[in-house]
């Protein structure tokens, strides 16, 4: 009887066939949201017949539409629980599938939930279409961010913020994906604005851009009195018939008392005759300056002749490097006669 229970157990071992495929426990690939951090992807699998062989693990990338093979861990028949673990760095979006294989050529699949990996910043744009040269139109600075993946046109986590903040550090705008700021009155002077791009994981980006915003005109101060002749005030008269005239273009003529001005760029004096106006060439009533100095300033002196009793009146034309422009009406004593004189019926002294 033991001789025949010993044949039987034995023409079973010999003629008994494994066709169970691996069975896999546990098989989980995280994070399954936004990070900025790695994936961890893990698993645990056992086969109970002829034992594990192999089990290769393979990713899929949805940026790039393709399947590629990461690692294979090789087994030599065990039949015990066996359990592996990966580390994904790789920016992207990412599922996994498991193939295991046993000793008998039977295998089985698994695939996991798709994890998401943001490495990259946001990217700013839009800075180098603000005015940087000086301006007396107020600058705009609109701006607004991305977020793909690094050298690619997918999606990343996406921008949460964007902000532009002056140079004290106080934010003058914000926005989701876009802000935008025009300069106020204040604003005058050169200031540097920083703007702040934060994407949906917490990556930040910086960039900056300068401006120079001047919207006081230069300022002419001269010896030129008030004088009302037949009932009309005549600000600028030059009684000693000269021309003697300050001007700059300092901060402390704004109101806004800005840091820093665009300075002179150009000085012209004209003598009028009728509607004719004409440049006064000269060392002391024409110039220019080639370059923005918020510390230029210039002495204009001119001694009106008497043979100018036609000019009607003399004008100062200054303008500065941001394109504001001061004009300055003077009026000769040489020229106050004339009009006196013919202001007198010619009957009365024939």
């Amino acid at each position: 009887m033991m001789e025949l229970c010993t044949r039987i157990a034995f023409w079973q071992c010999k003629y008994w066939k494994d066709e169970t495929a691996p069975n896999c426990s546990s098989f989980s690939a995280i994070p399954n949201t936004w990070s900025s951090g790695n994936g961890t992807v893990s698993f645990s699998a056992q086969d109970k017949g002829t034992g594990m062989s192999s089990i290769t693990l393979k990713r899929y990338s949805d940026v790039t539409k393709t399947w590629s093979d990461i690692k294979t861990w090789n087994y030599s028949g065990t039949t015990g629980v066996v359990t592996g673990n990966y580390t994904e760095t790789a920016e992207g979006v990412f599922y996994y599938k498991l193939v295991l294989k046993d000793v008998a050529g039977n295998s089985s699949e698994k695939t996991s939930a798709t994890i998401y990996l943001d490495h990259s910043k946001p990217v700013i744009s839009g800075l180098n279409n603000t005015t940087t040269d000086w301006t007396n139109v107020a600058p705009v600075i609109s701006v607004s961010a991305t977020d793909y993946l690094s050298g690619t046109t997918y999606n990343g986590s996406g921008v949460s913020s964007i902000v532009i903040k002056n140079d004290a550090g106080i934010v003058v705008a914000s926005g989701t994906s876009s802000a935008s700021y025009t300069l106020k009155a204040s604003d005058e002077g050169v200031h540097t604005w920083t703007v702040v791009a934060t994407d949906g994981v917490g990556w930040t980006s910086l960039g900056s851009v300068s401006t120079k915003y001047d919207i006081t005109a230069p300022g002419i101060d001269g010896t030129e009195v008030t004088l009302v002749y037949n009932g009309e005030v005549l600000s600028g008269y030059c009684e000693d018939n000269i021309i003697d005239q300050h001007i700059d273009d300092k901060a402390w003529r704004s109101s806004n008392l800005p840091n820093q001005t665009s300075g002179l760029k150009s000085v012209i004096l004209y003598r009028v005759v009728g509607t004719e106006k004409t440049v006064i060439y000269g060392s002391t009533t024409r110039a220019t300056f080639s370059a923005s100095d918020t510390n230029s300033s210039y002495d204009m002196y001119y001694e009106i002749g008497a043979d100018e009793k036609d000019a009607a009146y003399y004008l100062i034309v200054v303008s500065d490097h941001a394109g504001n422009v001061a004009k300055k009406k003077l009026i000769s004593q040489y020229s106050l006669l004339t009009w006196f004189h013919t202001s007198i019926e010619r009957s009365t002294y024939r």
